[in-house]
C-alpha cells in the first residue's frame, strides 16, 4: 500500500461547510492535496480552494447525485472523509434524541440513524469506484459509540448511531481489505464545534493536522480499527 509521497492527492471530506470537515479541507488544501472536493448539504460554503458537491446524508438521491459529479471530475479518491453527523434532530426535543429513556422517539431516532448511519454507507458506496490503490475512508466516529465504554445515560441517540457507524467500518474494511483499501474508524476527541460547544478541550484544526498526519504516517495498519487521531486503540 506504499504510495508516492504527496499522499493524499485526491480527497473528499463530507461536512466541509463547518467544524471538522471544514477544518479538514483546510487541512488538506494547506498541504498541496492537488484536488479537494468538500460536500454540504447546499453545495456551498466549503472553504475557498475546494470543490464544493451537495451532498446531503438525509437524501439518498443527493449521494447518488454526487459520486456522478465527482466521477465526472476526477479519475480517483485517495481519501474520502465521512465527517458529518448531528446529535440531536433538528426541530424535535433535545430529550427525543437523548433520553432519558422515557423521552426518546422514533423520529428523532430515525433521524440519527439515518443521517449518522445510512448516510454515511451510501456515501462510502457511491464512491468506492473511485477509490484507488492505496485509498482510505475514514468514518469519523466517537467514544460515545463503544459499546465497552458506555457507562453513563444520555447521547442514546448519537451512541447508538455511532456504535452502528462503526459495525459500518468493520464490514467495509472487511470487503476493501483484499483490494489494498482501508477504512477505519477514528474519533477525533471532544472538540469545539457547534455540536461540541464552547468547553470542549479540543479545536477542530488540531484535530483535523492530527488526523491528517495519522494517515499520511500509519493508513497501512489502520484497517478494521476504531482509534483517536493520536493513533490510539479504543474498545469496541
Amino acid at each position: 500500500m506504499t504510495e508516492p509521497p504527496g499522499w493524499p492527492r485526491a480527497a473528499l471530506v463530507t461536512g466541509a461547510n463547518r467544524g471538522l470537515g471544514h477544518a479538514l479541507v483546510t487541512e488538506l488544501l494547506e498541504r498541496g492535496v492537488r484536488l479537494v472536493v468538500g460536500t454540504t448539504r447546499s453545495g456551498g460554503d466549503a472553504p475557498a480552494g475546494a470543490v464544493a458537491v451537495r451532498l446531503d446524508y438525509a437524501d439518498a438521491d443527493s449521494i447518488r447525485a454526487a459520486g456522478a459529479e465527482v466521477a465526472a471530475a476526477v479519475d480517483t479518491l485517495d481519501l474520502v472523509v465521512n465527517c458529518g453527523a448531528v446529535n440531536v434532530a433538528p426541530g424535535l426535543p433535545r430529550a427525543e434524541s437523548k433520553g432519558p429513556a422515557g423521552d426518546l422517539s422514533g423520529a428523532a431516532l430515525r433521524v440519527l440513524l439515518d443521517v449518522n448511519v445510512v448516510g454515511p454507507a451510501l456515501a462510502a458506496q457511491a464512491f468506492l469506484p473511485l477509490l484507488g490503490p492505496g485509498a482510505v475512508v475514514v468514518n469519523v466516529s466517537s467514544s460515545r459509540g463503544s459499546l465497552a465504554l458506555a457507562s453513563d445515560p444520555g447521547s442514546v441517540g448519537y451512541a447508538v448511531s455511532k456504535a452502528a457507524l462503526n459495525m459500518v467500518t468493520r464490514k467495509l474494511a472487511a470487503e476493501l481489505a483484499p483490494l489494498g483499501r482501508t477504512a477505519v474508524a477514528v474519533d477525533p476527541g471532544w472538540l469545539r464545534t457547534d455540536m461540541g460547544g464552547d468547553a470542549a478541550p479540543r479545536s477542530a484544526a488540531d484535530a483535523a493536522r492530527d488526523l491528517v498526519a495519522l494517515l499520511t504516517r500509519s493508513r497501512e495498519t489502520l484497517n478494521g480499527r476504531f482509534v483517536t487521531t493520536g493513533g490510539e486503540d479504543l474498545p469496541w
